[in-house]
């Protein structure tokens, strides 16, 4: 815990009188991720980040556990790689080239046709 500063850092974001913004270790770490060419690569960096919690009051356990075991891109693409071997040798941001994400199924699935 942090006493007697102006100025604070917590859960990636620094807090002071003027309100808070995102740390600068935060912002760095973005700035080194490759910029997306296509709106499929920019679903997938915002899945890294936007997991809305929605609930009520005196249902905040219930409320985190529902996202928590909430299917994304990113978590179908580890259920993918414990899976499949074959998916190892694919990046994060390019497994749309080879697989299509099957929404219904919340499950990444080999493309039929097309990848390289």
């Amino acid at each position: 815990m942090q006493i007697c500063k102006n100025e604070i850092t917590y859960l990636g974001f620094e807090l002071d009188k003027s309100g808070y913004s995102p740390s600068a270790e935060n912002v760095r770490k973005d700035s080194k991720f490759p910029i997306p060419k296509n709106v499929k690569e920019v679903q997938s960096y915002l899945d890294l980040y936007q997991q809305a919690i929605v609930y009520q009051d005196g249902q905040e356990e219930e409320a985190v556990a529902r996202v928590a075991t909430r299917q994304t891109t990113i978590t179908a693409w580890f259920e993918l790689n414990k899976n499949y071997q074959d998916s190892h040798n694919y990046l994060y941001k390019d497994i749309p080239h080879y697989y299509t994400f099957n929404k219904s199924a919340m499950k990444w699935q080999k493309r039929q046709r097309g990848g390289e």
